[in-house]
């Protein structure tokens, strides 16, 4: 780096009043560059800096894509593509070198970063519109540290849809019961008589009758043969045969 960039940085580091030299790393632009109201493009345009305009980097964000400037009278974010910084004899680019170099990580407030800075820019009444903006890493909700204000509420996600679960009918277990047979009906039968069978041989002694079974109704008689009537004639002799 040549004296003339030397003595204006050196020069740059006076005229921004209220920042600390251990605070901020002296820099200049590369290109014509938009420095904003906010580490993104879409923000506001607060003022269009030169190329080799002297600016001092307060912080970045933690992927050193966008930086926290003071340019003159105006505070803003540059794209950190066109901050180079002095560097071991070189000059660097400080998206690619600013860790090195010990640039600190700092997040972008909108809520109280606006108000200490833009209350007098006619684009501050948009606020509410720029806080509802999608967020880039490092950037935090608005009205943080603004004091008056309450932080928004944190959205409410959809609760998944409830899950119906049908009632399965169970049909009971028929109950296997054992065949039921009526009871049988015992019809009282009479006593059977004791008699003697006419007819019939009786062994033993003469005077005792064979026991029969008889009808119902019919009275028992006792039948005695003499032992012996049985082939009563002369048995024939075999021998004379």
């Amino acid at each position: 780096m040549n004296c003339s960039k030397a003595l204006l940085l050196a020069s740059a580091l006076l005229a921004f009043p209220g920042v600390s030299t251990a605070q901020q790393y002296l820099a200049y632009t590369t290109n014509t560059v938009l420095l904003r109201a906010g580490p993104a493009r879409e923000f506001p345009v607060v003022a269009v800096l030169q190329n080799g305009d002297a600016v001092a980097v307060q912080g970045c964000l933690q992927d050193y894509s966008w930086c926290d400037v003071v340019a003159g009278p105006n505070r803003g974010w540059l794209d950190a593509r066109y901050i180079a910084y002095p560097y071991q004899g070189a000059t660097v680019p400080v998206i690619d070198y600013g860790a090195a170099v010990g640039i600190g990580v700092v997040t972008f407030i909108i809520g109280s970063y606006w108000h200490d800075h833009y209350v007098a820019r006619p684009w501050y009444r948009q606020l509410p519109h720029w806080s509802h903006r999608p967020q880039r890493a490092g950037v935090r909700a608005p009205y943080a540290h603004r004091p008056g204000h309450r932080p928004p509420r944190p959205a409410i996600h959809p609760r998944p849809p409830h899950k119906v679960v049908r009632a399965v009918k169970v049909r009971p277990v028929p109950v296997i019961r054992p065949l039921e047979r009526p009871p049988r009906v015992l019809v009282p039968q009479r006593p059977l008589k004791m008699g003697v069978a006419p007819g019939r041989r009786v062994f033993g002694s003469a005077q005792s009758p064979t026991p029969v079974f008889l009808a119902p109704g019919r009275s028992p008689t006792s039948v005695v043969k003499p032992m012996g009537t049985r082939n009563a004639g002369v048995r024939p002799d075999r021998r004379n045969h």
